[in-house]
């Protein structure tokens, strides 16, 4: 099973965005995963490297960095409305591609100072 290194996004911060109350167990479980999954799809979008040098917390009580949590929080609001979430393998790779096919997108300017890939002018 793929375990993201850790959280950009709480299931807490999950319910809060999508406008649900946090009473619902189902709600919460499903958050849960949500957050998970929306963590993957950084980390993957990110790359390896990316991950180990920008996301990582140095301390066990850091935050994530502020555009790692907002590009999660903008993909976990998009993931809560597909009924398939979370999903597997296969949606991430899908969902990093057409992040990767709009590199104009907000999800992927947050995450552009994080990836190995981008340059500098």
């Amino acid at each position: 099973m793929i375990r993201p290194a850790r959280l950009y996004v709480t299931a807490a911060e999950v319910l809060e965005v999508v406008g649900r109350p946090a009473d619902s167990a189902a709600d919460l479980t499903r958050a849960e995963g949500v957050a998970e999954l929306a963590s993957i799809i950084v980390e993957h979008y990110v790359g390896s490297a990316g991950v180990t040098r920008h996301l990582l917390p140095l301390g066990q009580d850091e935050p994530p960095p502020s555009g790692a949590h907002e590009a999660a929080l903008g993909i976990a609001a998009d993931l809560w409305r597909r009924p398939s979430t979370p999903g597997g393998y296969f949606q991430v790779v899908d969902y990093v591609g057409r992040l990767a096919a709009d590199p104009a997108s907000s999800v992927s300017a947050l995450l552009a100072p994080y990836r190995e890939s981008w340059s500098i002018a």
